[in-house]
């Protein structure tokens, strides 16, 4: 698939639901082919929530009715949570695999390589996905090659969106402080909002946290540095921490929409399975 640049709108979703139709219909095609049977369609959806929060699908499913799927009777969803523990995730995975699934649908970030691990022949979409060329789950944006196609949200004009985010609310801002984890990947989103920082005259204090119990800290380390705001990357539950995140007393701007709102907050980006607004070139189809 060739890469483009999409905006966040409506009918995000169905272009999700349209990747996994192609692939239906290329999965179909192939057993007629082959002189099989015509088969209703599995397809098999990862996600890293809870099933009792199921919106994400419930949009999803929205997405494929819209395009003339019924569930039950011209394709079956086999469903799996993660329950928000990223651990599950290759178990569950590898539950799929076994389950036959015609195609496999990543519904989170942290999901996208465990897929990508767990198979190299079932079909792969991703409807978030992390750096996934740096990650190693696709060859390139504009010729992935494998087994994978998808959208990935997480870009460096995403990162660079919100450093000036804050900028633009925050206009004298000079200085934020950024919670992190560890890991090679996360060293990219830094790398990024600290290019786009050092344009805007801003120093990234860049400070790390490897579990909840270090945020407390982490937000001390922040104050102490006087920055006057603080943003996370995506996975860092910087929220969780209410009596911490009071005390520091400046914005903050987390790394993901599904952190609650707390005194002062802002957020640009996607999130799951839905269209937010956001700026042209923060997701890209490839």
């Amino acid at each position: 698939m060739l890469s483009r640049s999409l905006r966040y709108r409506d009918d995000d979703v169905r272009t999700l639901a349209r990747l996994v139709l192609i692939a239906c219909c290329l999965l179909i095609t192939a057993l007629a082919a082959q002189a099989q049977p015509t088969r209703i369609p599995k397809i098999g959806v990862l996600s890293l929530d809870f099933p009792d929060n199921p919106s994400c699908v419930d949009r999803f499913r929205r997405g494929l009715d819209e395009l003339g799927y019924v569930e039950g009777r011209t394709a079956v969803l086999e469903l799996r949570w993660g329950k928000d523990r990223v651990d599950l995730l290759p178990g569950l995975a590898a539950d799929l695999v076994r389950s036959n699934v015609d195609i496999i649908v990543s519904a989170s970030g942290p999901a996208a390589a465990v897929v990508k691990d767990a198979t190299t022949t079932i079909p792969i979409v991703l409807a978030s996905s992390f750096y996934p060329v740096e990650a190693g789950i696709i060859q390139s944006l504009s010729h992935p090659g494998g087994n994978v196609t998808g959208v990935t949200h997480f870009t460096p004009e995403l990162m660079a969106k919100r450093v000036q985010l804050i900028k633009e609310l925050l206009p004298k801002t000079t200085r934020i402080a950024v919670l992190r984890l560890p890991g090679r990947l996360q060293d990219l989103v830094v790398r990024d909002m600290t290019a786009a920082a050092r344009q805007l005259g801003i120093e990234l204090q860049p400070i790390e946290v490897r579990r909840e119990e270090d945020l407390a800290t982490a937000f001390e380390t922040a104050a102490k540095g006087r920055a006057q705001a603080v943003m996370s990357t995506s996975g860092v539950s910087a929220a969780s921490s209410r009596s911490s995140r009071s005390n520091i007393g400046c914005p903050v701007c987390p790394g993901s929409r599904r952190l609650p709102t707390l005194g002062p907050c802002c957020f640009t980006g996607p999130t799951s399975w839905k269209a937010v607004s956001a700026p042209p070139g923060t997701s890209t189809a490839f």
